[in-house]
């Protein structure tokens, strides 16, 4: 059984379905944390986000494009409230929202780098 989010008050449980479920959970196997990314073609702050990620050597398990993913995928993003690309999630090896980054924050993303 999923654990609550202490900081969010609420888990991964409540987002997806069972079969879309088994994706998220395989990416959690070998890792404590378990990164998602959501963005969108053709934004200028996504690029800048992808950018960090790739000069922090940042490992993202799962990418969602808004502009073209799936019904299951859409409902993931729309139920955590997300309204605007770009979005870094972080997850426990339990799935609980663990941080999000909301937008390019440069000082808020510092944080995610080991």
């Amino acid at each position: 059984m999923f654990g609550k989010c202490e900081s969010f008050g609420h888990t991964i449980e409540k987002y997806i379905n069972k079969e879309v479920l088994v994706i998220y959970i395989m990416a959690a196997l070998n890792t404590n944390e378990v990164i998602y990314k959501i963005e969108s073609q053709g934004c200028p702050d996504c690029k800048k986000l992808n950018n960090f990620i790739e000069r922090h050597g940042i490992k993202v398990d799962k990418t969602i494009n808004i502009s073209h993913c799936t019904e299951e995928e859409m409902m993931f993003v729309s139920q955590l409230g997300i309204m605007s690309v770009p979005v870094l999630l972080k997850f426990d090896d339990n799935m609980n929202v663990l941080d999000m980054v909301f937008g390019y924050d440069e000082t808020k993303l510092q944080k995610w780098v080991k």
